[in-house]
């Protein structure tokens, strides 16, 4: 089925922690901010200072106390905030907001009351002793969202070259694949002259549904399918893309989901993945690889993750 998207992005919001992630959320979200001519709203979600004061002051009537250690968090996290909107260009419309509560359900539940179109958040390295790693904000972010999400993991590379974007599309030839391709579609009107690498990575069983005497056979007859498909489903979006001056480019590949892409975004040297995630999709699944934390982690540039 054809896909080709009027997407658009008018409104951003920067979900940030006050780490040394930080600068490389804000290199990375400027751009979009403006391609599109976009507002940005820095967010921050600031739980409370409840557990620190009580294991300072033990029992007792503690109630004043602790209001006023909480506004004085309050606002030195607001001032933060206003320090994190005066590193943008002066030229952007950048506002803040300090949410309180659960980080990604506040940040959740921030994006939907404001009709965001995109939240960016950042994504951080924890390990569950040697069997993978913890779901984080940022999983637990994608799990409840209901608008694309960006991820900045840390070894993403988040200053933009000069010029138009290259942009890799993941697709699984489901209706994730398209929900990516159609974000996709929106997303490289601007700035003109993207190039979008469309790319398919089939599992090493699926070699066994193919006829054929031996691997390569096997292999050609899967290929020549794939790329029928993704053809057939980009069709309408290359010849937008084209027009625009922009390059369209299909792409196949053999065996794990994470590291194929990531050897696609370095080939191409992408500025940005994009990648659907099933409507099933919730933070028990995730262990068992239905979204791939390490695609996130991983990838040498943010990863977008689109809701199907």
């Amino acid at each position: 089925m054809p896909v080709h998207a009027k997407a658009a992005i008018r409104s951003v919001i920067l979900g940030v922690p006050f780490s040394e992630a930080l600068p490389g959320l804000c290199d990375a979200v400027e751009p979009f901010c403006k391609d599109w001519g976009a507002t940005l709203r820095v967010a921050h979600a600031d739980d409370g200072p409840d557990g620190r004061f009580l294991a300072i002051t033990g029992a007792g009537d503690w109630s004043d106390a602790l209001a006023a250690l909480r506004a004085e968090s309050g606002r030195a996290a607001a001032r933060r905030l206003a320090a994190v909107a005066r590193r943008f260009d002066p030229a952007l419309a950048v506002d803040t907001a300090l949410l309180s509560g659960d980080a990604p359900r506040a940040l959740v539940t921030h994006a939907a009351e404001a009709k965001a179109d995109l939240l960016v958040i950042g994504a951080g390295r924890q390990r569950l002793g040697a069997g993978g790693y913890d779901c984080s904000t940022a999983v637990a972010v994608i799990a409840e969202a209901q608008l694309p999400v960006m991820v900045v993991g840390p070894g993403a590379a988040t200053r933009r070259r000069p010029g138009p974007p290259t942009v890799v599309v993941a697709d699984d030839l489901g209706p994730a694949g398209l929900a990516a391709l159609a974000f996709a579609g929106g997303l490289c009107e601007r700035p003109e002259g993207a190039t979008v690498v469309h790319v398919h990575v089939a599992r090493p069983e699926d070699l066994l549904a193919e006829t054929g005497a031996d691997y390569q056979q096997r292999l050609g007859s899967l290929r020549r399918r794939c790329e029928a498909s993704l053809g057939a489903r980009a069709m309408t979006f290359a010849a937008a893309l084209e027009r625009q001056g922009g390059r369209y480019l299909a792409e196949f590949a053999v065996g794990g989901l994470t590291d194929e892409l990531e050897k696609t975004a370095a080939a191409f040297g992408a500025d940005l993945m994009v990648f659907g995630r099933h409507r099933h999709f919730h933070r028990e699944e995730q262990r068992a690889g239905v979204l791939p934390y390490r695609l996130m982690l991983e990838q040498p540039c943010p990863v977008i993750v689109v809701p199907a």
